[in-house]
């Protein structure tokens, strides 16, 4: 493997590993050899190239004006761009060092549009599909944290339906509104053991939904913003029609039957 190769599989092993106390320290991560070569280091004819393979050109879509190719070492920058100007309009790669992002994909006069991907200096990762600069459509994201989310975007926000994993082992599927849970959807809280479906508002349960345990007991019941409200059914087994009633105000058990 080429030296560039074997860096970047280096880090993703060191930030993939489970356990947080063993991976890869904040520290560590920016002195990694891949940042040094590459995320930090200067755009090349080579990583253009891979972006004209990776991204290719998307007919009827630059309209009348005409390109050229160019490279800016000051800017860090080589790609596709309005004849006679400096700025992106077609394939292209850019790092911005202050920012500490490597962006390469499809740009329409200088914003990216269309399939798109960036890589962080924190560990971020993204690659799906971009209008007017923002997020908008399919992609995918691989957090700092390790979290990863898979699906819809809208404005730069999780907005749609899309699956969100938690480094924890808990996920999300379902329905997301402005960054939150919203509508329907599914939470499995790997912890507690727990499998939660309902209806969500704000990142919050709010509405019926139905809590499925791994020992095999399930209840049934309303949600306002988080907190039990109203009748509530305690199956022992999810598969028996038997179960007891609690009644909830506001969180607060008032009775049961």
């Amino acid at each position: 493997k080429v030296e560039e190769d074997y860096n970047l599989e280096d880090l993703l092993q060191k930030l993939l590993v489970p356990n947080p106390t063993k991976r890869i320290s904040w520290e560590e991560f920016f002195e990694h050899n891949f940042f040094k070569q590459k995320l930090l280091g200067d755009v090349t004819k080579k990583d253009f190239e891979e972006v004209v393979q990776k991204y290719p050109k998307l007919q009827g879509n630059l309209g009348s004006i005409e390109i050229e190719e160019c490279y800016d070492k000051d800017l860090n920058m080589y790609g596709e761009v309005i004849k006679g100007t400096k700025t992106l309009h077609g394939r292209g790669i850019y790092i911005s060092k202050s920012l500490g992002v490597l962006v390469k994909g499809y740009f329409f006069d200088g914003k990216q549009n269309g399939k798109s991907e960036m890589i962080f200096s924190d560990g971020g990762h993204f690659e799906g599909e971009f209008l007017n600069g923002e997020k908008f459509g399919k992609g995918k994201e691989v957090f700092p944290n390790g979290n990863e989310y898979e699906g819809d975007y809208k404005n730069g926000l999780l907005d749609g339906f899309g699956i969100f994993k938690y480094n924890n082992g808990n996920y999300y599927e379902g329905e997301f509104k402005c960054d939150s849970r919203y509508g329907k959807g599914t939470f499995y809280n790997k912890t507690l053991g727990q499998k939660y479906e309902c209806n969500w508002m704000n990142d919050l349960k709010h509405g019926k939904g139905t809590v499925y345990f791994d020992n095999g007991k399930k209840i049934e019941g309303n949600w306002k913003n988080g907190i039990r409200d109203g009748e509530f059914k305690l199956y022992k087994n999810k598969d028996v029609n038997e179960f007891k009633v609690e009644i909830f105000q506001n969180g607060v058990k008032k009775a049961t039957k």
